[in-house]
């Protein structure tokens, strides 16, 4: 069993190290690049269309981009509940987020929304990048924690049911009248309760 568990930890490491020093650099790097392609998008928009978008519009897609880029490597969950607890407890930092929020979700621009729908799937696909692969090592361990616990169960249900059966107690302690409901031919006297 050891032996078992030492081979799939191994087999997973090894899979780990592929992932984070192989694959995943290919991905980030595909991913910076979108990210500049879409910057680049927003930027010809503004230069080549003026007035297509205002300048609140291009200053909070264009910081929503570049702080994609530049902090890529910290979108993790660890991260992400951090800023869920600033939003949720710093009354400021919810006022500008939600101004912010508000002057995109209000544009009259579809090209607004286009640009901020793409730059939040790229900021989750960042997010899945930076976290999928522990996916490999910690989705094993929760599936045998979750067997293991399932089996914990059933044994204690098991246990209970069995200890159920031979408690007599229920039998010895019931009040003799309740019984004859149960058992017709139960005999009861007077002095029962």
């Amino acid at each position: 069993m050891v032996s078992i568990l030492f081979f799939t930890a191994t087999i997973l490491s090894l899979v780990h190290l592929l992932l984070e020093s192989a694959i995943l650099p290919n991905e980030r790097l595909k991913l910076r690049y979108s990210l500049f392609e879409l910057r680049d998008e927003l930027r010809w928009k503004a230069i080549n269309e003026p007035g297509s978008i205002s300048v609140e519009e291009y200053k909070v897609l264009s910081n929503k981009i570049n702080g994609t880029i530049s902090n890529m490597g910290h979108i993790v969950p660890s991260t992400l509940f951090k800023v869920h607890t600033a939003y949720d407890s710093d009354e400021n930092f919810k006022k500008a987020v939600d101004k912010r929020k508000s002057l995109i979700e209000n544009s009259q621009s579809d090209f607004v929304k286009s640009i901020d729908a793409k730059a939040g799937a790229l900021t989750l696909v960042a997010l899945g990048i930076n976290s999928g692969s522990w996916l490999i090592v910690i989705l094993p361990m929760f599936l045998l924690y979750k067997i293991v616990v399932r089996i914990t169960s059933y044994a204690l249900n098991a246990k209970n049911w069995v200890l159920r059966i031979i408690n007599i107690d229920e039998l010895a302690l019931a009040p003799k009248y309740m019984m004859k409901s149960i058992i017709p031919n139960y005999s009861t006297t007077m002095l029962d309760y």
